[in-house]
């Protein structure tokens, strides 16, 4: 008797058991779903796949950000990369003299601080929101998660991401050529 009831208790708390499971996976499921539709709002992430944007998307985690607050300060391990949803944000450097230069706006679609999916990185500029946002973040410890699961995944993502910094740094180069043919053209700088 006492060895049925003792079974019974513990069908019981099996049948807990894989009714947390089951939703831990749901919510595990909806979470990658959620992640994988916003990513189709990002450039970076529509030269992949469904598969690998999906696996991808399993390792991110939503953001959200009051007007100014601060995402990372200038000088801290950068722990997570950014790729915003909605809204905007201000990267800045705080120079010696302790006054802010603004380097850039970010806008939706876009990503910063990828410095992250490089280990023991520090951030070299600032970055707070200028209005509410929502933004999709990997950490590196999940970026690395992501390397040893699905490696060639993690390896698309870099390239992804290297083409990214290669047209900022392109259009940068194209204003800076601009800026001084102006210039030199008002007989400013010679």
């Amino acid at each position: 008797m006492e060895c049925l009831y003792f079974q019974q208790q513990l069908n019981l708390q099996v049948a807990s058991i894989e009714i947390n499971i089951k939703k831990i996976w749901q919510r595990f499921t909806r979470h990658a779903v959620r992640n994988g539709e916003a990513l189709l709002r990002i450039d970076l992430f529509n030269q992949m796949d469904g598969a690998a944007r999906n696996r991808i998307a399993a390792f991110m985690h939503w953001r959200s950000f009051t007007p100014r607050e601060s995402l990372y300060s200038q000088g801290s391990l950068a722990a997570s990369c950014y790729w915003l949803i909605q809204g905007s944000v201000e990267l800045f450097c705080r120079r010696p003299e302790n006054a802010e230069e603004r380097l850039r706006i970010v806008r939706p679609g876009e990503g910063f601080a990828f410095n992250a999916l490089i280990s023991n990185s520090l951030h070299m500029h600032s970055a707070r929101a200028i209005e509410p946002c929502e933004c999709l973040c990997l950490s590196s410890v999940d970026f690395t998660s992501l390397a040893q699961d699905h490696p060639e995944t993690a390896v698309r993502l870099l390239l992804a991401v290297l083409s990214a910094q290669e047209l900022i740094a392109a259009q940068y180069s194209e204003d800076y050529l601009q800026l001084t043919h102006r210039l030199t053209r008002a007989d400013i700088i010679v």
